[in-house]
């Protein structure tokens, strides 16, 4: 399946389990100022740092500490790599219950899925 044709539903799915999201010192500079928070509160309570990157922490279940309800609640300044999903990293199990890639394997059957297409108000930001 080719990924050319991804549209994110939001769904979440590529926030959940085990794994690591660095940031760059400028994408904690945009999460901090999103937040209205400090670089030492940032560090507190959502991310440490790793040699050259900053690490975000997981939730107890391993999901991602920025993901509630399945929206990612920094959305509009997400790090570079959670907007390259699944086009630059993927992996087999996030993509068996991520609804995007879900529309990609069953083309024309797309309404159960979220999204204007179906009615729903909603605007995905890259």
């Amino acid at each position: 399946v080719s990924f050319r044709n991804f549209q994110c539903r939001q769904c979440g799915e590529c926030c959940k389990g085990k794994g690591t999201v660095q940031l760059s010192s400028q994408e904690l500079e945009d999460i901090c100022r999103y937040l209205a928070i400090s670089h030492r509160l940032a560090m507190r309570y959502y991310c440490y740092r790793d040699k050259k990157k900053y690490v975000l922490f997981d939730q107890p279940d391993e999901s991602c500490i920025f993901l509630r309800q399945n929206r990612c609640l920094i959305h509009p300044v997400k790090p570079s790599q959670c907007r390259n999903f699944p086009h630059e990293w993927n992996e087999k199990k996030m993509l068996e219950r991520c609804e995007g890639y879900q529309a990609l394997t069953r083309p024309g059957d797309n309404s159960s899925l979220p999204g204007p297409e179906n009615g729903e108000n909603w605007s995905y930001v890259p």
